[in-house]
């Protein structure tokens, strides 16, 4: 088996690092933000819509139907570039939607990551309100079960799910009765999701 050259080791570390920031909005999609997503408000947290396009160093440009193909074109582009160092650039407007249905378009990457930035902070002012208590556990979309101790690896056992099923789209259920505790160290059991949206809508209007 050859070792890797410099070259290669670069390149594959480059490109690592390039996908991890042309994906980096896409923070409230599936793993590490899921447990998260769940507890969020509708209309809170905005999603990219697809196609999206992108500039590459050599100016070429690549459209892809969904994160899936995005992902698969640009690591094709660098595979047959493996010099390249320039970044790509995302081509502008583009559109975001919430879950409620309302849609924006964004003319820059300023916009965009003013949107997202709105989102992170709507969930950061939450979280000071309360926490969850763990384990908690989740259904997946093929049925299987996964149960968390504490959030990072809750995380971690999201994120290998969706990482083994690529193709999935469907949100993971959040299995009740649960606890959850707030800041004055009281603990409150919830017993559905319309109970969980109302602690929720309570904690954002303090």
């Amino acid at each position: 088996m050859t070792a890797p050259t410099k070259n290669h080791l670069m390149k594959s570390s480059l490109f690592g690092v390039l996908l991890a920031s042309f994906f980096l909005f896409a923070a409230c999609e599936k793993s590490a933000f899921l447990d998260k997503k769940e507890g969020k408000e509708k209309g809170e947290c905005p999603e990219l819509i697809y196609p999206l396009s992108y500039t590459l160093p050599d100016g070429s440009v690549i459209t892809g139907q969904d994160e899936k193909e995005v992902n698969s074109l640009m690591k094709d582009w660098y595979v047959a570039h493996p010099d390249a160092t320039g970044k790509p650039t995302m081509n502008f407007p583009v559109q975001i939607s919430w879950e409620e249905g309302v849609t924006k378009s964004l003319a820059n990457e300023d916009e965009l990551a003013a949107a997202f930035k709105e989102c992170k902070e709507d969930w950061e002012k939450k979280e000071e309100c309360f926490e969850m208590v763990y384990p908690i556990t989740y259904t997946m979309p093929d049925s299987t079960i996964i149960t968390g101790n504490d959030e990072a690896s809750m995380n971690q056992a999201l994120k290998a799910w969706y990482t083994a099923n690529p193709d999935a789209k469907e949100k993971p259920i959040m299995s009740f009765p649960l606890d959850i505790t707030f800041k004055d160290g009281t603990t409150k059991t919830l017993h559905n999701l319309t109970e969980w949206k109302a602690a929720w809508k309570e904690c954002k209007g303090k």
